[in-house]
């Protein structure tokens, strides 16, 4: 940051009457023409930055944060988040400060939240390089993620899968299906609770199965999977549901 000794004055004097008086028209036509309003604004911003650019540049450039970027970068980012609405010159003119300071100060806390910024960045980099990654190059959040993203296709596809047996009377099948494979019961147990033959049993899991194998493929696809690659992500799916604790 400049030195309380400095003496060289980059700023030249401000229009600080004439931009007053622009933000009081502004103010006046807002409610009933927001278009000449809208344009007002930004010969209003253009006004500013045009006369304010080379003395912010100069302040960057003397500050001790010049590790963050280019001053004409730093310049342009306090622009584009403080000037892009003008309500920053409004609360400018309530402040009481010349608009000179206003900006320096402005410039100045923009630089500090890009230092917050950059330090976290950092950090989230750090801690990502620390995540152990498996064999494919995933990382536990990945895992995380795609396994939660495919319990929701399961759930969904199993919802669609007993609701299409229900529609073709085959509510059987749904409960064979959801005791034997969904819950982990022993297919002997079911099947005597039901009255079913081992054969009829095994029926009704592979027409359930059929059709569940289907449901998640239409899931993949309205996921926007190219047909291509639905078979193959049909059993990666399918394998979670078999595998899931």
């Amino acid at each position: 940051m400049p030195g309380p000794g400095s003496t060289t004055d980059h700023f030249p004097s401000t229009h600080a009457t004439w931009i007053a008086s622009q933000l009081s028209v502004l103010a006046a036509s807002e409610p009933s023409e927001p278009g000449a309003a809208a344009q007002a604004a930004v010969e209003l911003r253009t006004h500013v930055m045009a006369r304010y650019r080379e003395p912010l540049l100069a302040y960057a450039t003397a500050s001790s944060f010049r590790f963050l970027g280019s001053p004409e970068d730093l310049v342009h980012g306090f622009f584009a988040e403080r000037l892009a609405d003008v309500q920053y010159l409004r609360q400018w003119r309530e402040s009481g400060l010349r608009l000179r300071r206003w900006l320096c100060n402005g410039l100045l806390l923009h630089m500090f939240d890009v230092a917050k910024r950059t330090r976290r960045e950092q950090r989230a980099q750090q801690e990502w390089a620390r995540l152990p990654r498996a064999a494919d190059g995933t990382t536990p959040p990945d895992r995380a993620f795609d396994r939660a993203w495919a319990e929701g296709i399961l759930e969904r596809a199993a919802q669609a899968t007993q609701r299409a047996l229900a529609d073709r009377g085959r509510n059987d099948a749904w409960q064979v299906f959801q005791r034997h494979v969904i819950d982990g019961e022993r297919l002997v147990q079911v099947r005597t609770d039901l009255g079913l033959t081992e054969g009829e049993a095994k029926a009704r899991v592979q027409l359930a199965t059929r059709r569940f194998r289907d449901a998640v493929a239409e899931e993949l696809m309205s996921e926007g999977v190219p047909a291509s690659q639905v078979s193959r992500e049909t059993g990666s799916i399918v394998a979670v549901f078999r595998h899931r604790s």
